[in-house]
């Protein structure tokens, strides 16, 4: 067999499908016309199309309102045109297919051209006499999701506030389908995982799946059989980074700080979720932001007055981060000196009002000073918050401040 066989349909096997339209028909003249268009101009195999008896599917399960199915596909696709044997090749027998009813015979060709999974030929329910595009159920099997007993979960530990935990998964994902064993492989036996507890499983919308696949490998769903809650099993790798990446970090420490306003919240947690990338990375951190609990500073002292508010010194205890490293936040520059800026009547401050005071990046160079935006934090008396900025030694800032703010416009007096 030669390996252009193996890329291209030869012209035997357009022969060999040709002979044998007598024996197979759709009972639909359309349906038969558009499959044998498809087997006689193909040039891959993966332009081929079918038509597949209903009885070669198996476990066919409705899964939504679009009279949408999964089975499994006895057979397996089509491979390569075999020359010794005269006869297709085909792989993944047995292989977990979708089921998609066929809205309109007279515009097939449509429905399949609209179709981004790849499509592989046409059955028919022989109940309800509906015709069903055969599509690939996912584009890799990794992505399909599993129902895990409980029982395949140990060193189940509860982690967050927000019914959150880290267990150890026996048996590991789903690798491919073993043909000779007839079975599944499997790989990461005993990987860690998390299991996010579900209130209200109508909440697993295909939306809500999709948003979760962005930032994570999504497995499956288990039940709990004590609680009886429902709980989604994810890997915490973050897939843009293929490890437990900085931003990962920040978000599993969402649940133990609030600034009390939720825009505040939100830009925070947008900055920390953004910051992918090497853990060695300085640029990691350029943009994020934290919430600095006020009691973190110490000889806070007045040194000016502009239009938005009063401008403090103090001495950060903390200092800001640079990597993570041994289960905790490392930093730099403690007790370094910064400026707090106080925002008036912020305690009703809106999430446009806080866009604009993104933009205040860290590192920005301006003049005879650098102002680096380290975060936020909140005056326990006034209530008003704070930006908390890199402050000059010499003066410059206070300075700047006195003698140019009036003539700033409203984008400079948020920059400085």
């Amino acid at each position: 067999m030669s390996f252009r066989n193996r890329l291209f349909v030869p012209y035997e096997c357009i022969e060999h499908f040709q002979q044998n339209f007598i024996n197979w028909t759709s009972g639909n003249d359309d349906i038969d016309k558009f499959i044998q268009d498809t087997q006689l101009l193909a040039f891959k195999y993966d332009h081929i199309l079918e038509w597949m008896p209903y009885d070669r599917f198996y476990n066919i399960n409705y899964i939504t309102e679009k009279k949408v199915y999964k089975a499994n596909w006895i057979d397996g696709n089509i491979s390569y045109w075999n020359d010794e044997n005269r006869n297709l090749e085909r792989e993944n027998q047995h292989m977990i297919v979708t089921l998609k009813k066929l809205k309109n015979s007279i515009n097939i060709e449509l429905e399949f051209s609209n179709e981004i999974l790849k499509t592989y030929g046409i059955t028919q329910n022989p109940e309800t006499k509906y015709y069903m595009m055969l599509l690939l159920a996912h584009k890799s099997v990794r992505e399909a999701l599993e129902w895990i007993s409980y029982d395949r979960f140990y060193n189940i530990n509860y982690i967050t506030k927000k019914k959150v935990y880290k267990a150890n998964w026996i048996d590991g994902n789903i690798s491919h389908w073993n043909s000779e064993k007839q079975n599944w492989e499997r790989e990461n036996k005993n990987i860690v995982v998390t299991l996010r507890r579900l209130d209200n499983p109508k909440n697993i919308t295909l939306e809500f799946i999709n948003k979760i696949k962005i930032d994570h490998l999504f497995y499956g769903i288990t039940q709990n059989p004590e609680t009886k809650y429902y709980m989604i099993v994810l890997n915490d790798k973050c897939k843009k980074c293929n490890c437990i990446c900085c931003a990962i970090h920040f978000q599993r420490n969402f649940d133990n700080w609030a600034s009390g306003n939720d825009d505040i919240d939100k830009l925070i947690q947008d900055t920390q979720l953004s910051a992918h990338g090497s853990n060695h990375d300085n640029d990691v951190f350029k943009d994020v932001l934290e919430w600095i609990p006020y009691d973190r500073f110490y000889n806070i002292k007045y040194i000016t007055r502009g239009g938005f508010g009063k401008v403090y010194r103090a001495n950060w205890i903390d200092g800001y981060i640079i990597n993570w490293k041994s289960g905790f936040w490392n930093r730099h520059n403690e007790n370094m000196f910064v400026a707090l800026k106080s925002l008036d009547n912020s305690k009703n401050v809106t999430l446009e009002f806080m866009n604009e005071i993104a933009s205040h990046n860290k590192g920005k160079i301006n003049n005879t000073f650098i102002i680096g935006f380290y975060g936020m934090t909140q005056d326990p008396e006034t209530k008003n918050y704070m930006m908390v900025l890199d402050y000059a030694e010499d003066g410059s800032l206070r300075n700047y401040l006195d003698r140019e703010y009036s003539k700033l416009n409203w984008d400079e007096k948020i920059e400085y």
